[in-house]
Formats: C-alpha cells, sequence, structure tokens
C-alpha cells in the first residue's frame, strides 16, 4: 500500500470513526447513561463497615448535638462495634455505660433484643432504623 492511496482512506476513517462517536454520545445522552456517567457518586458503592456505620447512625448524630460524652449499652461485647460508632459520632466521646451520662446509645444487632428492659433509669426517646434506640438517663 502506497502512501497516497493511506492518505486517501484516512480522512474516511476519522470521518466514519467521528460519526460513530457521534451516535454513540446521542444514543447514551437519549437513554439517561450519560448522567450515570457523568454524575455517579463515587461513594455511591460503599461497602465497607464504615461507611456502614456512617449510614446506620446518620440519623441519630443531630440527637448528640451540645453533648460531649454518651453512655453506651449492647448486645455485643465487640470492641469493634464501640468503635467503629466512636469514629462515626465524633467529637462526641462514647463510654461503655448505662449510667454515665443524660444519653445513652442502644446498639443492638439482634432484632428481638429486650434485655436492654432490665434498666429501669433508661427511657427509649427515640428509635432509629437498625435496631439503634437512643435513651435518656432518668438518674438513680
Amino acid at each position: 500500500m502506497t502512501f497516497n492511496v493511506l492518505l486517501k482512506r484516512v480522512p474516511l476513517i476519522g470521518i466514519i470513526s467521528s460519526m460513530v462517536v457521534l451516535l454513540l454520545s446521542f444514543i447514551a445522552q437519549f437513554t439517561g447513561t450519560y448522567e450515570l456517567v457523568a454524575y455517579t457518586d463515587p461513594f455511591l458503592f460503599r461497602d465497607d463497615k464504615v461507611s456502614m456505620y456512617e449510614d446506620r447512625f446518620a440519623d441519630l448524630k443531630p440527637w448528640l448535638d451540645g453533648h460531649d460524652q454518651v453512655g453506651y449499652i449492647s448486645d455485643s461485647d465487640e470492641l469493634e462495634e464501640r468503635l467503629l460508632l466512636q469514629y462515626v459520632v465524633a467529637p462526641v466521646i462514647v463510654l461503655r455505660s448505662s449510667d454515665c451520662c443524660d444519653l445513652i446509645i442502644g446498639n443492638f444487632l439482634d432484632p428481638d433484643y429486650e434485655g436492654y428492659t432490665r434498666f429501669d433509669n433508661l427511657r427509649p426517646i427515640q428509635r432509629f432504623p437498625g435496631n439503634v434506640i437512643l435513651f435518656e438517663y432518668l438518674g438513680d
């Protein structure tokens, strides 16, 4: 193939490829695919534990405004659970206690857990999705 023949074909290939790109762009924009690709939130597909805890306790955080520390009770003794909660609600300090503060966070992994009813001095003030309950400490 000579150089002259190649020069004659290049513009045709360039025009065809440009038309294909334009057509695909039109189809993507018409079907909404363009917006999905262009505006996808990079955190949309977060499935790590910290992100899951941030989502789980997002509704609780405004209730903690004005409090330096809160108590914490759970049906699990996992340190990881408490540390994740501590990270999510920072700068509020989370203490593993049912009688240390005005507010107590109940983090229950078992949806049927009712063990918190043994605390006579706690009154549930708000329930959140994911078996999270905010209690008010009533005193001794």
